[in-house]
């Protein structure tokens, strides 16, 4: 399958990440203070370990991110989004445009509901081999959405337009998806 666009849904759904880490954020003027959106999916089950107990910025290291998107880590945040997911932004300066950055979405509930759901928003999903049980992306945003077992992840960019791409966004789904399945 080859990418061509998005739907309206994802569309919107990737809008309002963007906007919410690229702007609007209080603070130090170095990105958002509020979660990112809901994303997709199934509100998470009461069986199983809980995304709660995980820290999506402990998957990865300041090094393992930097040496993707080829700056110094300024920050990483965490939080939660409305559907149970655990979230995690890492912010690096790029003196050749204004920010570069990574988010990592990681559910450890309902990985394939939460991965189907994720990919009905997306318009002729790029199949990626390789990397836990089904994954796709898109080259326009070049979102990656993994599931393996009980996880769901996504890595995305933070900002847009980027020269982050789909190998930084692979390497990175490559370190975190086995150290989420440990969790």
């Amino acid at each position: 399958m080859k990418t061509t666009g998005f739907s309206f849904l994802s569309a919107l759904f990737l809008a309002s990440v963007l906007s919410a880490c690229a702007g609007g954020g209080g603070g130090d003027g170095g990105g958002p203070t509020a979660a990112i959106p809901p994303g997709p999916g199934p509100a998470p089950s009461s069986g199983g370990a809980a995304t709660s107990d995980i820290d999506p910025c402990s998957l990865l290291s300041n090094a393992e991110i930097e040496a993707q998107i080829g700056v110094p880590v300024e920050k990483a945040e965490a939080g939660a989004t409305a559907t149970g997911s655990a979230f995690c932004n890492w912010y690096g300066k790029d003196p050749s445009l204004l920010q570069k950055g990574i988010t990592l979405i990681v559910s450890l509930d309902n990985g394939e509901e939460r991965f189907e759901a994720h990919k009905s928003l997306l318009t002729d999903p790029m199949e990626v081999a390789g990397l836990g049980t089904q994954a796709v992306s898109t080259t326009a945003a070049e979102i990656l959405s993994v599931f393996e077992g009980r996880v769901h992840l996504m890595v995305t960019p933070l900002y847009s337009p980027t020269s982050i791409g789909l190998i930084e966004t692979y390497a990175l789904a490559s370190l975190a998806l086995p150290r989420a399945l440990a969790k």
